[in-house]
């Protein structure tokens, strides 16, 4: 009874997050993000058996997410190694050319606001960025990118985009696309 109920909220959760997607593309949406989260004939495991009140993995959609996710981090750590995350790469790509508050940072690198400070401080540590708190308001941190930064970035950014390209692959092109602008709407709703 109670493996009902949560599913229930589970399939009020995934309706929630795929409210920003048009109806009719949905299913698309799952199916797409389905063959980048299992690629290669990866077997998706199959649906539950009749009766069973869960979505199989195949259709639930933060299952799929966090698998791509997983999949992603393996490349990245094949692909550009060890020594820069995909979490400071986005740090550094919100930051750009700007001085930012930790809160605006984690906003645009979509990290919570404490994993910002921490994966701040580490950048720091690195002399990869640095910090400030303007005299106008002391309780205020503005963090830019240092001249090593924009250095590593040269290096690491033709590798950002092979890991972009290996996670689109088991995809053509245009369905590769598709699911960007799909995830999109997911990532960025309004």
């Amino acid at each position: 009874m109670a493996l009902a109920v949560i599913t229930e909220q589970v399939r009020g959760v995934q309706a929630e997050l795929l409210e920003p997607v048009p109806a009719d593309a949905r299913d698309e949406l799952v199916g797409l993000l389905a063959r980048i989260a299992y690629p290669d004939g990866d077997p998706v495991p199959p649906p539950p058996a009749d009766g069973v009140p869960v979505l199989g993995c195949g259709e639930a959609l933060t299952h799929l997410l966090r698998r791509a996710e997983r999949r992603s981090q393996r490349i990245w750590a094949r692909v550009v190694g060890r020594d820069v995350t995909a979490a400071q790469y986005a740090v550094f790509c919100a930051i750009g050319d700007e001085r930012l508050d930790q809160r605006t940072i984690a906003g645009l690198a979509s990290i919570d606001t404490s994993n910002a400070g921490d994966v701040v401080a580490r950048l720091a540590e690195r002399g990869l960025v640095s910090i400030e708190r303007p005299e106008s308001d002391r309780r205020r941190t503005l963090v830019g990118l240092t001249p090593a930064a924009f250095a590593l970035l040269a290096d690491l950014t033709p590798k950002a985009e092979l890991v972009h390209q290996e996670l689109r692959s088991p995809l053509p092109a245009g369905e590769a696309d598709r699911l960007h602008d799909l995830m999109h709407l997911l990532a960025y709703r309004r």
